[in-house]
């Protein structure tokens, strides 16, 4: 507190100029950001064949060239056909699964790419049987989104498996009414007797376990 009497109004009282003088502009401050990491994306297996197994995975596979670990946005996964996650069987880069659709559109939040190093979120699944399946996701890295390509799992024919040809002989005059048993004639395209092809437009009937063909001369 002032108690001396002497200071009080019209007392002429001195301020000693500000020796630090005030500047005006613009502060700018850089920060390196590191480098985004690659990443590539497949199914595992590529192909399936259509009577054959119903388990695959969904991989995105991170590799981060800094010398410091690289923390990932949130990574979305959508997938075009629902399916059963196998959540228990499932590597996420330390970070945590969120479903947002069941069978469809997944989350990846906190995953984490090691320096100098690589990890891979994996999604293992079971689908109810053996279909095309297509996975596009995204994944945002410091305000930025990483191009990550689409994947693709396909279902391949099998070949076609023949059980019983009846009658199995006919004349060297052919002609005679065969048919053929067995699975995975869909799609068919001939009928091979020896050397002579009978066109799938002459197979009567025809369909995915049985055609019908009359047999060619010569075929006996």
């Amino acid at each position: 507190d002032v108690t001396d009497a002497s200071v009080g109004p019209g007392a002429g009282v001195a301020i000693a100029p500000n020796p630090f003088t005030q500047r005006s502009g613009t502060l700018s401050l850089a920060v390196a950001l590191p480098p985004p990491p690659s990443v590539t994306a497949a199914f595992t297996p590529s192909t399936i064949p259509a009577d054959g197994i119903t388990e695959a995975a969904y991989a995105m596979t991170f590799t981060n060239a800094a010398a410091t670990p690289v923390a990932l946005g949130d990574v979305g996964i959508t997938f075009n056909d629902a399916h059963t996650l196998n959540s228990a069987g499932a590597s996420l880069c330390g970070g945590t699964l969120v479903t947002t659709t069941p069978g469809l559109v997944y989350i990846v939040a906190d995953a984490v790419v090691p320096a100098n190093g690589t990890c891979t979120i994996s999604l293992p699944f079971t689908m109810a049987s053996p279909s095309d399946v297509t996975a596009d996701a995204t994944v945002r890295f410091n305000r930025s989104t990483l191009s990550v390509p689409v994947a693709r799992l396909s279902v391949t024919a099998p070949a076609p498996t023949i059980t019983a040809v009846t009658p199995a002989f006919d004349s060297a005059d052919g002609g005679k009414s065969i048919t053929i048993t067995g699975k995975y004639f869909t799609g068919a395209t001939k009928v091979s007797f020896g050397t002579t092809d009978v066109l799938a437009a002459d197979f009567t009937p025809f369909s995915s376990s049985e055609i019908v063909v009359a047999a060619p001369a010569g075929s006996a």
